[in-house]
């Protein structure tokens, strides 16, 4: 009898040492999972020539939710990495970054690897592309449809200005709220993190220094990575610069700023100021005028379905500041706008 109770102690003792040492070793692999790549199949159909698993090795690293409190919550981000047609490449790859902020950086760049540029970029170099913390392919990925629907509706509703305003603040509140309920801890989602979530990247993909290219709202990420890992970086090029005290809230005041230089030269240069008579004056009527009374034009959404877009000063305004990033020709563009040619403005 006294045996048979040993033995049972004995097994229950042994089986609880046994799950003691399962529970010790899932949180050991755990932890250890930070700093994992894993590859997996690209998401989407490659540019003609390149080839899935050979000329580019898609997968996700593993970071830590957040570098300066680590504990063992994680982010799976979402990485591509283009191999150098040369057969010595430079051991600095390119990494490239995108704006918005949002962009996925795999999804605005894995076409440009199949064109003529991409080609000579990768005669001397790797090419990395890294969706950061949030964006499309990472995980958990911040999308907002709330706000996309919010943006679907406003092109269809008849609205003032502070009207639009209240109705994408709601969209964006229902979006942070779902956040919140899912538990996504959104104080982590910031430019931080991002570049310490990219340096741990590169160097779990063995690149000892690296260079950056970045664009908009990419450049903050950049300035993030002098600040905090400029001894892993080789070289940095920044172009629509965002300044990193300002952040993004100064793109209206840089907008501004840029509309008035051009103004100023249509008004104080001779040729400019016969093409383009009195500009400001009559463009920031247009946008009163268009605010007061929107004009219509039938337009068709994703569905086929026709229905009357409502043009608004606002709008033209908000469209213009985008169109800054690729259309030199503002003053051409403007006049066009107040010579009514709205169809051939926002299609070319």
């Amino acid at each position: 009898m006294e045996s048979n109770r040993l033995t049972k102690l004995f097994i229950r003792n042994l089986f609880l040492r046994i799950v003691i040492i399962s529970f010790l070793f899932i949180s050991c692999h755990q932890k250890s999972d930070v700093g994992k790549f894993e590859t997996q199949l690209f998401p989407f159909e490659l540019p003609e020539g390149i080839i899935d698993g050979k000329d580019v090795i898609y997968g996700y690293v593993i970071v830590p939710e957040s570098h300066k409190n680590q504990d063992d919550k994680t982010m799976k981000i979402a990485v591509a990495k283009f191999k150098s047609h040369n057969e010595k490449p430079s051991p600095e790859p390119l990494l490239l970054l995108s704006g918005g902020p949002g962009e996925s950086n795999i999804t605005s760049f894995t076409k440009l690897m199949g064109t003529e540029l991409g080609k000579m970029l990768l005669e001397k170099h790797d090419i990395v592309l890294i969706d950061v913390r949030g964006t499309y392919y990472s995980q958990p990925n911040l999308h907002c449809p709330e706000v996309f629907e919010c943006e679907k509706e406003l092109q269809k509703l008849d609205m003032k200005s502070d009207e639009t305003f209240a109705f994408m603040l709601e969209s964006v509140q229902k979006a942070h709220q779902r956040f919140l309920n899912e538990g996504i801890n959104l104080s982590v989602f910031n430019n931080f993190e991002i570049a310490s979530d990219i340096d741990m990247v590169m160097k779990v993909l063995n690149y000892k220094k690296y260079n950056v290219f970045g664009f908009s709202a990419g450049t903050l990420t950049a300035q993030y990575l002098l600040k905090n890992y400029s001894e892993s970086l080789h070289a940095v090029i920044m172009t629509a610069i965002v300044d990193i005290e300002e952040n993004l809230a100064a793109s209206n005041s840089n907008t501004i700023e840029t509309m008035e230089k051009i103004f100023r030269i249509c008004e104080t240069e001779e040729k400019y100021k016969q093409a383009y008579p009195d500009l400001e004056n009559r463009f920031l009527q247009m946008l009163d005028s268009m605010n007061e009374t929107p004009v219509k034009v039938e337009m068709k959404d994703q569905e086929g379905e026709s229905y009357a877009y409502n043009i608004t000063g606002d709008k033209i305004a908000r469209w213009l500041t985008f169109g800054m990033y690729w259309n030199s020709q503002l003053p051409v563009t403007i006049n066009k706008l107040l010579n009514n040619d709205l169809i051939s403005t926002f299609t070319t």
